[in-house]
């Protein structure tokens, strides 16, 4: 075992070069808007830049989105999603649109029923902050 006096900090520089976090999305991160395959995440999206359209799902009612953080990675899901509507990552805060969001299934008489037992962070949800309360209710 070697005596960390023995380490200096140049060795370190060299010895963490090339881990710095970089903003590209994974290799097979797919935008939700253009269907571009990692090359950059749907926040960025040139496409939705230019159309306004911001998220994969354009209809009127909530969804199930699935979401990764452009600055952290963290990839979350959440039935709670909503067209061109982002929510924040819990452990960076860093607001991001979903990149894939499909349809609620429920079964049949179930659409408008909704378990408001389940936790919705309104702290993290655009359309919360936006309606000024729960988007749930």
């Amino acid at each position: 075992m070697s005596d960390s006096s023995e380490y200096d900090s140049d060795d370190l520089a060299e010895d963490f070069e090339g881990l710095a976090v970089d903003n590209s999305p994974p290799r097979k991160y797919k935008c939700g808007v253009c269907k571009e395959v990692g090359d950059h995440f749907i926040n960025d999206c040139p496409t939705a830049a230019e159309t306004g359209q911001r998220t994969p799902y354009q209809g009127k009612r909530r969804c199930f989105g699935q979401y990764q953080c452009s600055s952290c990675l963290r990839l979350w899901v959440s039935s709670r999603s909503w067209a061109n509507t982002q929510q924040a990552c819990q452990d960076c805060k860093v607001y991001v649109y979903p990149h894939r969001q499909r349809p609620l299934y429920k079964p049949q008489g179930m659409d408008d029923v909704c378990d408001l037992d389940k936790n919705h962070q309104q702290q993290l949800c655009r359309r919360c902050h936006r309606l000024g309360h729960s988007c749930v209710q």
